[in-house]
């Protein structure tokens, strides 16, 4: 235990340096900037989610990688294969501390690319919620926030659009208060219908839609944009979905590290990033565990060929 103890220790110390946090506060900043120099708000998330997964593989990987190879090249492997601890303990500790030391420094960036560009305002909306599935002329309710005024924005996605296009009629409900909007053209994939929020009626909206024979409703429910927010956490989340990616990736490039050189160990990392594993906690734990084994072989084996 005191050697893993060590071990880990030992690893995050060498790997949460002033120069690995440069690096993150600057993939940070190029993150944020990014973000803001974007057309469209809504592009944010995802462009925010697919820059913070490459850059963090980029900016964590070598350098979680380099940390193994680095004992090697300076002697460390020879003068831990003289000591009576174990080589799976030693694996376990260099792993250990280079996940916490790649999750600190995972978040230092994303709060940084958070602090440039979480103030930028962007739509503030409110996805329908069907009240009939099998309704050919559906109908949406739309929770508003408290002291929301419209008129709103209603985006409502299309499947099947004609080249001469389509009419679509909207029925407006909220309370006791109901209004039928005049037919909207409908040309593109995406029709923008501006919908009152029929003042001083208090409660959800509701709103009915009748297209025409031409025109076919997408299964994704429309969105109604009732104001403008900043950025910040509710639109620039983490991307915990590529969270199970980066820990296997950053698993693959120690467990390569341990035996082979700093170019392949950086090559593992990147092929078991563009790897899914199926959902579900067991995929991940066996992963982790075959990665730690082959580790501690790794590290068994160079620990045997470093002795005088």
């Amino acid at each position: 235990m005191s050697a893993l103890l060590v071990t880990t220790a030992a690893t995050l110390r060498r790997l949460l340096r002033p120069g690995a946090f440069a690096l993150a506060l600057l993939a940070g900043v190029l993150t944020g900037l990014a973000v803001l120099s974007l057309p469209s708000t809504s592009l944010a998330r995802d462009v925010f989610a697919g820059l913070l997964r490459v850059l963090a593989a980029v900016v964590v990987l070598p350098l979680a990688a380099g940390v193994p190879t680095a004992d090697r090249s300076g002697g460390y492997e020879r003068l831990q294969a003289l000591r009576p601890q174990s080589s799976l303990a030693w694996a376990t500790g260099r792993m250990l501390g280079s996940v916490i030391g790649a999750a600190a420094l995972v978040l230092v960036l994303s709060a940084t690319s958070r602090w440039i560009a979480g103030e930028r305002p962007m739509p503030a909306e409110v996805e329908g919620l069907r009240m009939d599935q099998r309704a050919s002329m559906p109908t949406w309710r739309f929770p508003l926030p408290a002291g929301a005024r419209g008129p709103f924005d209603l985006g409502v996605p299309l499947l099947l659009v004609p080249p001469g296009g389509g009419t679509m009629e909207v029925e407006v409900t909220r309370g006791d208060g109901a209004q039928t909007l005049p037919p909207v053209t409908v040309m593109r994939h995406r029709a923008l219908i501006v919908v009152p929020d029929l003042w001083p009626e208090r409660g959800d909206l509701f709103v009915t839609l009748r297209p025409s024979a031409e025109l076919t409703l997408a299964a994704t429910a429309p969105r109604l944009t009732v104001g403008e927010r900043p950025l910040g956490r509710a639109g620039l989340p983490l991307p915990r979905d590529a969270a199970r990616a980066l820990l296997v990736a950053l698993l693959a490039a120690l467990a390569a590290a341990c035996a082979f050189h700093f170019e392949t160990a950086c090559l593992a990392g990147l092929l078991a990033l563009s790897v899914e594993l199926p959902a579900g906690a067991w995929p991940l734990a066996a992963a982790a565990v075959l990665l730690l084994g082959f580790a501690s072989l790794g590290t068994a084996l160079l620990r045997r060929q470093a002795l005088p």
